[in-house]
């Protein structure tokens, strides 16, 4: 088994269990050997086998809990490591897997819990500062997860793993000199890193640095050749400077990304290619894979009918932007008399002329960005939106997670996004019959709200310019 002659190992188990059929260790690790042969039902049969022989092996619960994990059976992983716990309280690594869990399943606070109590029995559990780093990130406490992250290096200099989510942070942070630092730190520890060169390609495009972003791609597609992201975000820099030829090269590759099991960015392949029907494909699989939070409870409907309907706008844009500069005289032009209009600033700040603006043409404007998505959603309950318009989408720093919840009874897709977010917690889409034509409707999980010339608005008082 531990030369990896994994067919050779069983027969030798099989041989041993042929000698003495109650052979709990020998069920045991032919179980971890179906597992390492990906052979999940058969590794479970295993470890039943062996608990059959040993009803209190803890360790064979344990690994089944792993398997039902990766399987995607969370509650059943869960119940299992709690099976573990009443046999063996001290176990961190039935903890740990029950974060992991959990963390699959959005309970965040729960899954930082489980792993505070791993470490509490086992103070060096890298990974569960790891996996605890990466929660609190998803809560958007990036401090917090730096913190855990440098908690793991103590223990373990040469974390590669550990640095690359300092990096990711770093890049969220728009602290892009730093991220670029970590992730050269990281191909120091680990030269094939890919997820490294991947990282330090964003920050540089973030600056700007487009050709030496798409090199960044290329090192580490030249590791990882099946590297989704990485061609994804490669090609969309390359349509930016017109690199038509280097495009030409992986046009046939085009309809593969994004469309079987790896999630891509879906924004990059709205103006790469005309195909509706995978743009929904591209969506649906990116929101399955970073949304998995359940909604919050329904919210109690109101007694009766409020005097003006609440409108929530989110967008990280609320500063010198295309999207301010088309939303801000609309905001403006709201009917004040049967509508009352929130802005929430999701990420990024800014005193420009255009934010002050925008934030007098609220009549509530709040700065969110050092909320969680969760508390978030909680706040827009607490002030009683009725409709929450995301202007972002899919784009850079957007918060989709905060409708993920389920903010408000009604939230729609507009402006910022062109495509279908491919998800069942955004109900509508403002549109026109020329961004959705009657036989694209099919192609948009979203509801679609028709303006009738243009879905487009302009404020019609701006000075044209005179170049």
């Amino acid at each position: 088994q531990e030369q990896n002659k994994l067919e050779e190992a069983i027969q030798a188990y099989n041989k041993a269990i042929a000698i003495k059929p109650d052979n709990a260790d020998a069920y045991y690790n032919t179980g971890i050997t179906f597992k390492k042969q990906n052979k999940l039902e058969e590794a479970i049969e295993a470890y039943n086998k062996a608990l059959a022989i040993k009803p209190d092996y803890a360790d064979a619960y344990i690994n089944i809990g792993v398997v039902l994990q990766e399987q995607n059976k969370l509650e059943e992983a869960i119940k299992v490591c709690k099976k573990v716990l009443s046999i063996k309280p001290d176990y961190a690594e039935a903890y740990y897997i029950m974060g992991i869990a959990l963390q699959e399943q959005g309970k965040l606070e729960e899954a930082i819990e489980a792993y505070n109590k791993a470490l509490a029995i086992k103070p060096d559990y890298e990974a569960a500062y790891i996996n605890m780093g990466i929660a609190l990130q998803k809560q958007n406490k990036l401090e917090e997860a730096i913190e855990a992250y440098n908690k793991a290096l103590a223990i373990k200099p040469d974390y590669a793993d550990a640095y690359i989510n300092i990096g990711v942070v770093l890049q969220e942070q728009n602290k892009l000199e730093e991220a670029i630092k970590v992730c050269k730190k990281v191909l120091s520890i680990k030269p094939d890193y890919a997820e490294a060169y991947y990282i330090m390609g964003i920050a540089l495009q973030e600056q700007g640095k487009l050709e030496e972003a798409i090199e960044a791609y290329n090192k580490a597609l030249a590791i990882k050749p099946d590297y989704e992201a990485a061609r994804t975000e490669k090609l969309h820099q390359q349509a930016l400077i017109c690199d038509w030829d280097s495009i030409a090269k992986d046009v046939n590759l085009i309809p593969e990304l994004g469309t079987s099991k790896k999630h891509v960015q879906p924004f990059a392949f709205l103006s790469l290619e005309d195909f509706p029907g995978r743009h929904l494909i591209r969506s649906e699989i990116y929101a399955k894979d970073h949304y998995p939070q359940k909604t919050l409870p329904p919210r109690n409907r109101p007694s009766k009918k409020p005097k003006r309907i609440r409108i929530g706008y989110f967008s990280n844009d609320f500063k010198e932007h295309p999207v301010a500069y088309l939303i801000a005289k609309v905001l403006e032009q709201h009917n004040r008399n049967q509508f009352e209009v929130f802005g929430y600033s999701v990420y990024g700040s800014s005193s420009c002329a255009m934010r002050q603006r925008l934030e007098k043409s609220f009549d509530s404007f709040t700065d969110v960005q050092s909320m969680s998505d969760r508390d978030i959603a909680l706040q827009i309950r607490q002030d009683e939106i009725d409709i929450a318009i995301d202007l972002n989408g899919y784009t850079q720093n957007a918060r989709t997670g905060i409708f993920a919840y389920r903010a408000a009874p009604i939230q729609i897709n507009y402006l910022g996004y062109p495509g279908s977010m491919g998800t069942d917690f955004i109900d509508y889409i403002v549109a026109d019959q020329h961004l959705i034509p009657s036989e694209s409707q099919k192609h948009f999980s979203e509801k679609q709200i028709y303006l009738p010339n243009t879905y487009m608005p302009t404020d019609d008082s701006r000075e044209l310019s005179k170049k």
